[in-house]
């Protein structure tokens, strides 16, 4: 990896780890609201709307999570820039750096609202190949992306059990605050 490229990586991410700063901020308004909103709902005895709205909080709250770990993925890879620097090849870095090398690439894949990630994408994509970017995107055998990363990210369907556990804790928190 050249000099120019390096810095350019890293500035890259530093600049993508404060426009992180700005999603997880607004992704936190949007959480808060929504639950205030299913509070409202559920002190109105609207069940079946509180619950249809659960969905979309637990989402969003995924995604919270998801950026957080993206975040340190981040700091990861910055932390380790002369380490990469050093290894022509991905598998002779240390394995904390391959996972956080292949769980920025597949967060690049899904969080679109991220457009600097894409840009850290394409220059991971340029160093390490287009076979290791659709391994790990795709998930296919032998992708490093981290589970947790994944399962915040790949969500079809919320679990129901999921919708009661928020709904309840919406609820408690609600009926506490009346106290």
């Amino acid at each position: 990896m050249s000099i120019t490229l390096k810095l350019c990586s890293e500035n890259l991410i530093l600049q993508f780890q404060a426009q992180l700063i700005n999603q997880k901020n607004r992704k936190r308004v949007i959480i808060k609201q929504s639950r205030a909103d299913i509070a409202q709902l559920l002190q109105m005895d609207k069940l079946e709307n509180a619950f249809a709205r659960v969905d979309q909080l637990y989402k969003d709250t995924c995604v919270l999570a998801a950026y957080s770990l993206i975040n340190n993925f981040c700091e990861c890879i910055i932390t380790n820039m002369s380490h990469i620097n050093k290894c022509s090849s991905i598998h002779n870095l240390p394995t904390n750096v391959v996972v956080a090398i292949a769980s920025v690439t597949y967060a690049a894949s899904r969080c679109g609202e991220l457009s600097l990630l894409h840009r850290t994408r394409n220059l991971l994509r340029e160093r390490y190949g287009r076979e290791f970017d659709i391994i790990n995107v795709e998930l296919f055998a032998g992708n490093y992306v981290d589970l947790e990363l994944r399962k915040n990210l790949s969500f079809c369907s919320v679990p129901e059990n999921e919708k009661l556990l928020l709904l309840n804790e919406i609820a408690q928190e609600h009926f506490n605050t009346q106290l």
